[in-house]
C-alpha cells in the first residue's frame, strides 16, 4: 500500500569460487532484473558487495519502480556456472543462496511518521583463512539518528553463515542489546534479525557493532527504523512441523495406522498481541482438527498440537493455517499457513539394530554403556531381549518395546579400572523370536579403555567462587559435555544451545555473562565439534562476562585463559598437538628458567628448552609455546606483546614500567604478574586470536627483579597453584 519510495531485493551466499565465474538471474514477478557475471575477487558489478575472501557477497536489485504494492510479489533466481568448450565447468558456480529479502519503503498517510536508515554492503566476520586475515567484529554509523525524535527505534539486520548459540553480538554505542543474532531463525544459515534498541541510542554519533563471537556471519543491510509503535500483530507458522508418536518415542517415521500428535510452532512477528484464535490441521485439504492458539504477546512462539491417525501409505500434504476465520487484524494477512509434504509407510515387519556408546556414570567412576536400538522397520516390538556381552561373556539383560519407526534406549553399568580395556558386545534378539525384514544387523561390539579426567567449574575470572573440582575416570573419548552431565545439573537457556547453564548458574545476557569451557588452558567453544578426551586432561567452565576495551570508538571483546591450570597447556596441548616449549629470560633468571624446565620434564611434558632473551628465533617464537620471565625492560617480548593485549586475551598488561589491569583500571608501580595468553607470533600483524588454541604463552614477570623471581618461582614450585582458580595472579602488586 501507499507510494513506494524505496524498494530493493537482497540475495546472498556463496556465489562463486574464489576465482571462477558464475551467472545470476533474479526475476521479479516474473521480468527479469538483468543477468549478473559474478567474478569473484575480480567482480566489478556495481550491485554486487564481494566480500575479501572472494566467494562470499551480497547483491541488490533495485525494484523501487518494479515492485507492486498492495499485492504479493514474487522473487526467483536462477543461476549456474560458465562451462567451457568441452563442457567443463569453470568454477563451482553458486553453491549457496541462503534467502532473498524485500526491502520496501513506502508513504501512507494512515501510518504513523517514520524515519529510516538503510546501510548496505557485505561485511563477512570469520576466523583467519590461509587467504584471508581474521574479522571479528563491524561497526556501521546511523549518522543523523536521534533518539530525541522518536518513540521507537527498530535495528533490522539481514545476515548469512549464521548458526545457532555461537554467542554472537549485537552492542549499541558500546552496549550490549542482543546475543544469538544469527542462529538461522529464517532457514539454514539465513538470519532476518529484528532488535528492539530504543533504550540505547542516543541523540548523536549513533553505532552498531556486530561481533561473530565463536561462529562467523555476513551482514548485507542493516536498517535503523525510528518512529511511533504501531500495535498490531502478525502470526505466522513456523517453518518445519514436528510429527512424532503419540506414546512420545523418538520418531524417524510416519506408518499407518499409527497415533501420531503433528506440532506447530505458532510466531507473532508483529507489535500488539494477538488475542485468542484458532488453528486447524489439514491433510490432503481435508480439516483433520483444530485447536485454540492463546494470545501471543510479539516476538513470542507457542506450540499447539494436533492428532492425526493416517490410515493409508503414500505421499500426504499437511498444512497448518493460524486464524483460518481471520478474526485478528494482522498487518500481514496472507502468511498464515505452512504445507508439508510427508511420506507415509505402510505396516510390514520389524527391523531392529544396534549401537553403543560409552559414557561417564552420573557421580560415578563406573562407565555406563549406553545402548540406543532403532526400529527401522514398519512393524512393532515386544518384549524385546537386549543382552550385554562382556569380554566373551553375557554379563546383563535388559528389555525393550519399540513402535514402528522409532527409536530407545538402554543402558548398562560397568566398573572397570584406570587404563584398562575392555571390549563390550551388544545381542539384540538373541534367541531369534522377532520376525525380522533383515536377521543379520542385531548384533555390535566395540572396545573401551579407562582414563583419569579433572573437571572445574567456578564462577568469575578472578576471586573465584568454586563451584566444583573432580577428577574422575572416564570412557577414553568421552567429551567434555559428557563428563560434565555426569558431576552437575545442566540446564540451557534456549532449546538447541550449545552453552550450558551449571548448577543453577544461568546465563545473563543482559550482563553479557555465561559459562566459557577451557581444556587443557586452551579455549574451546561449546559450539564447536566435541572434543574426545585422554588420559590426564583437565577441562575448566568459568561463569563470568566477555572482557573488552574500547579503543578509537570501537568495542575489542575477548577473554583471558587460566593461568592456574599449570602445567596446561605445555603438557596436553589441544587434541594431542603439543609445540616445543622454550623459555625465554632475562638476565640474572637462568636459575629459575632451568627450575621451570625441570618442573615440566618431571610433569611429563617434552621438548622444553630455555634461552636468553635476545637469543630466541623467530622459529621459536612462531611456532613454540613461549614461557616469559624476569622483568619487561630486560625481556621486551613482554613489552611486544602486551602491545596487543586485547588481541591475545591479556586482561593485564605490562607498558612503561607499569602494570595495567584493564579489567578495573588500576594500574600498578611495583609487583608481578603470572597470565597465559595466545602466541601472537603465528598469526598476521593485529589479528584477534585470543580463542587459538595453536602456541601459547605464559608470562611470569615483575616489575622489579625481587616480584618477578617470586613470580617465576609459582611455575617452578611443586604445589605454588595448588587450590588457585584464577584466571591471572598478582604477586605483592603495589597499586597506584
Amino acid at each position: 500500500p501507499g507510494d513506494v519510495k524505496f524498494a530493493r531485493l537482497y540475495t546472498g551466499g556463496m556465489l562463486c569460487s574464489k576465482d571462477g565465474a558464475t551467472w545470476l538471474n533474479m526475476t521479479l514477478n516474473g521480468e527479469s532484473l538483468g543477468n549478473l557475471t559474478i567474478l569473484g575477487i575480480n567482480d566489478v558489478n556495481p550491485n554486487v558487495y564481494m566480500s575479501e575472501v572472494g566467494f562470499a557477497g551480497w547483491i541488490y536489485y533495485n525494484i523501487t519502480d518494479k515492485v507492486v504494492a498492495g499485492a504479493i510479489n514474487n522473487a526467483t533466481l536462477y543461476g549456474d556456472t560458465f562451462y567451457d568448450e568441452d563442457g567443463k565447468k569453470l568454477g563451482y558456480g553458486t553453491k549457496y543462496i541462503y534467502g532473498i529479502v524485500m526491502v520496501v519503503v513506502y508513504e501512507d498517510p494512515e501510518k504513523p511518521e517514520t524515519q529510516y536508515w538503510i546501510r548496505e554492503g557485505c561485511d563477512y566476520l570469520h576466523k583467519e583463512f590461509p587467504y584471508a586475515a581474521e574479522r571479528k567484529n563491524i561497526t556501521i554509523t546511523f549518522p543523523g539518528a536521534d533518539n530525541r525524535t522518536c518513540e521507537n527505534a527498530t535495528l533490522r539486520t539481514l545476515s548469512c553463515f549464521g548458526k545457532e548459540e555461537f554467542n554472537e553480538t549485537l552492542w549499541v554505542n558500546g552496549r550490549l542489546a542482543a546475543t544469538d543474532i544469527a542462529d538461522a531463525r529464517n532457514g539454514y544459515s539465513f538470519d532476518l534479525n529484528r532488535t528492539e534498541i530504543t533504550e540505547y541510542l542516543r541523540s548523536s554519533d549513533n553505532y552498531v557493532t556486530y561481533d561473530r563471537g565463536d561462529g562467523i556471519m555476513m551482514i548485507g543491510c542493516s536498517a535503523l527504523i525510528l518512529g511511533k509503535i504501531e500495535i498490531i500483530p502478525d502470526l505466522v507458522v513456523q517453518e518445519g512441523l514436528d510429527v512424532n508418536l503419540k506414546t512420545g518415542e523418538p520418531t524417524i517415521g510416519v506408518v499407518a495406522n499409527h497415533d501420531y500428535v503433528v506440532e506447530a510452532e505458532i510466531k507473532n512477528k508483529g507489535t500488539g498481541a494477538s488475542g485468542e484464535t484458532t488453528a486447524t490441521l489439514y491433510v490432503d485439504s481435508a480439516p483433520v482438527e483444530s485447536g485454540i492458539v492463546p494470545s501471543i504477546d510479539p516476538t513470542d512462539k507457542k506450540t499447539i498440537a494436533f492428532n492425526w491417525t493416517p490410515i493409508s501409505a503414500g505421499m500426504h500434504t499437511l498444512n497448518v493455517t493460524i486464524d483460518p476465520d481471520d478474526t485478528v487484524n494482522e498487518s500481514i494477512e496472507f502468511n498464515n499457513l505452512l504445507s508439508q509434504d510427508l511420506y507415509v509407510h505402510s505396516e510390514g515387519e520389524a527391523d531392529v539394530l544396534p549401537e553403543i556408546a560409552f559414557l561417564p556414570t552420573r557421580f560415578s567412576n563406573e562407565t555406563t554403556i549406553e545402548v540406543t536400538v532403532t526400529n527401522d522397520g514398519t512393524g512393532d516390538v515386544s518384549d524385546l531381549r537386549v543382552s550385554l556381552v562382556m569380554d566373551g561373556v553375557i554379563a546383563a539383560n535388559n528389555t525393550l518395546s519399540l513402535s514402528a519407526k522409532s527409536v530407545s534406549t538402554t543402558g548398562f553399568v560397568y566398573s572397570a579400572e584406570h587404563l584398562s580395556t575392555h571390549t563390550a558386545g551388544i545381542m539384540l534378539d538373541p534367541d531369534d523370536v522377532i520376525s525380522e525384514s533383515d536377521e543379520t544387523n542385531n548384533n555390535v561390539s566395540a572396545t573401551f579403555k579407562i582414563v583419569e579426567v579433572r573437571k572445574i567449574a567456578g564462577i568469575s575470572w578472578v576471586d573465584t567462587d568454586l563451584i566444583f573440582d573432580i577428577t574422575k575416570l572416564v570412557p577414553e573419548g568421552a567429551t567434555a559435555i559428557d563428563v560434565l552431565k555426569s558431576v552437575a545439573n545442566l540446564t540451557y537457556s534456549t532449546p538447541g544451545s550449545p552453552t550450558p547453564e551449571i548448577n543453577g548458574v544461568n546465563k545473563s545476557s543482559e550482563e553479557s555473562k555465561w559459562f566459557w569451557l577451557f581444556i587443557n588452558g586452551l579455549p574451546y567453544p561449546y559450539s564447536a565439534p566435541p572434543y574426545p578426551l585422554h588420559d590426564g586432561e583437565v577441562m575448566v567452565h568459568t561463569h563470568d562476562r566477555t572482557l573488552g576495551v574500547v579503543i578509537d570508538g570501537i568495542g575489542h571483546y575477548f577473554q583471558p585463559r587460566p593461568a592456574f591450570m599449570y602445567p596446561e597447556p605445555f603438557l596436553h596441548g589441544h587434541k594431542g598437538m603439543v609445540p616445543n616449549t622454550t623459555i625465554v629470560y632475562s638476565h640474572g633468571f637462568e636459575s629459575d628458567a632451568t627450575a621451570i624446565q625441570n618442573r615440566l620434564l618431571d610433569s611429563g611434558v617434552v621438548n622444553v628448552t630455555t634461552t636468553l632473551a635476545g637469543n630466541v628465533t623467530g622459529n621459536q617464537t612462531e611456532n613454540d609455546n613461549l614461557i616469559l620471565i624476569g622483568t619487561p625492560d630486560a625481556n621486551d617480548i613482554i613489552y611486544e606483546i602486551s602491545n596487543s593485549y586485547y588481541l591475545v586475551g591479556m586482561p593485564v598488561y605490562f607498558k612503561g614500567g607499569l602494570m595495567y589491569d584493564s579489567t578495573t583500571g588500576d594500574v600498578y608501580s611495583a609487583g608481578g604478574l603470572l597470565i597465559a595468553c595466545d602466541n601472537p607470533f603465528d598469526n598476521s600483524p593485529g589479528e584477534m586470536s585470543y580463542d587459538d588454541t595453536g602456541p601459547s604463552i605464559f608470562i611470569a614477570a615483575g616489575l622489579d627483579n625481587e616480584s618477578a623471581h617470586a613470580t617465576s618461582a609459582l611455575l617452578s614450585t611443586p604445589g605454588s597453584l595448588d587450590g588457585c582458580y584464577e584466571f591471572w595472579k598478582f604477586v605483592s602488586p603495589v597499586r597506584i
